[in-house]
């Protein structure tokens, strides 16, 4: 491109020198344009495309970001007791309950419901769920789909074990219908309402029925079983129950007697320990001796809600 540059300039040059314009021949200048547009057109695209290249391969290649998979949400297991079996006719009927759900029921007390092969009503505290230590430990949730998966009833025994007795509206529903929809949230089959301190009244079992429990337990009045001939359609909703702490093994086959096949005799359980304060604790060996107890003499131990169903 310079020597053609030059030879156009050097022919110019001559010409002018020697004042021999005419001797040129015509249209030169146009050729000459056109010849250095040309030169110049090819020299600036291979200049262009070497940069280009040259660029590119110094320009490093970027790394693919890689795309987070998201974390599905696991859906929680629904744990479904073992549908009711039709009673015998003869069956004499126990219900039993564990208040509070402490550790030390399924360390103490589960191996022997197993080794009899009953089911019991464990009735959860919501609020405190996994908390606690001592004797006062309470079970985690763990524990309470172990119990599920073993098919004992999971109840509602309120967030946070107040009186319901006097309480607002909204308190009845934080402690009946929001503790229940906690239960069902980890997948547990939710029926049973077990009042603390055994106090109930029309206006909260209203509440307990709006919530959708098909039963209560209740306990601390005149009856001495739930009698399944009842025609009143509230009774289901606060069932007397036994509390069993030191009484002995005579004064609860004398509890049991008045269990048949239309009478429910029930029994609610606290701690199950030889070192726990008296009321709310029975001895070790005192307990086992009354599920041997309940066993040789032949009682049917079911779930309330069970009951419930097999009425319905």
């Amino acid at each position: 491109m310079k020597k053609i540059i030059a030879t156009g300039l050097c022919l110019l040059g001559l010409a002018g020198v020697f004042g021999c314009q005419a001797s040129l021949p015509e249209g030169w200048e146009e050729s000459l344009t056109d010849s250095l547009k040309e030169s110049l057109t090819e020299s600036l695209t291979e200049s262009l495309t070497a940069s280009l290249t040259e660029a590119l391969a110094a320009t490093p290649t970027p790394t693919p970001t890689a795309t987070a998979t998201p974390t599905p949400t696991p859906t929680p297991t629904v744990y479904h007791r073992r549908t009711p079996q039709p009673l015998p006719e003869d069956a004499r009927l126990i219900c039993l309950f564990f208040d509070d759900c402490f550790a030390n029921q399924y360390e103490a007390a589960l191996p022997v419901l197993l080794e009899h092969d009953f089911a019991a009503t464990f009735g959860v505290i919501t609020g405190v769920i996994g908390t606690g230590q001592g004797l006062w430990r309470y079970m985690n949730e763990d524990k309470l789909r172990v119990l599920a998966e073993l098919g004992m009833d999971i109840a509602c025994h309120t967030e946070t074990h107040p009186s319901l007795v006097g309480l607002t509206d909204a308190e009845l529903r934080t402690e009946i219908t929001d503790s229940k929809a906690i239960l069902e949230g980890m997948g547990f089959q939710v029926e049973t309402m077990i009042y603390p301190y055994y106090e109930w009244d029309e206006r909260i079992i209203d509440s307990v029925i709006a919530a959708g429990f098909t039963c209560g337990r209740a306990g601390w009045n005149e009856d001495r079983y739930y009698d399944l001939t009842d025609t009143d359609p509230l009774r289901r909703y606060h069932i007397f129950s036994w509390q069993i702490s030191d009484q002995s093994l005579e004064t609860f086959r004398q509890y049991c007697q008045w269990a048949s096949g239309s009478t429910v005799v029930s029994f609610t359980y606290h701690l199950i320990t030889d070192d726990g304060p008296e009321g709310t604790s029975i001895p070790v060996e005192n307990f086992r001796e009354q599920m041997a107890y309940l066993a040789d003499a032949g009682y049917s131990v079911v779930l309330l809600p069970d009951l419930v169903a097999l009425q319905d």
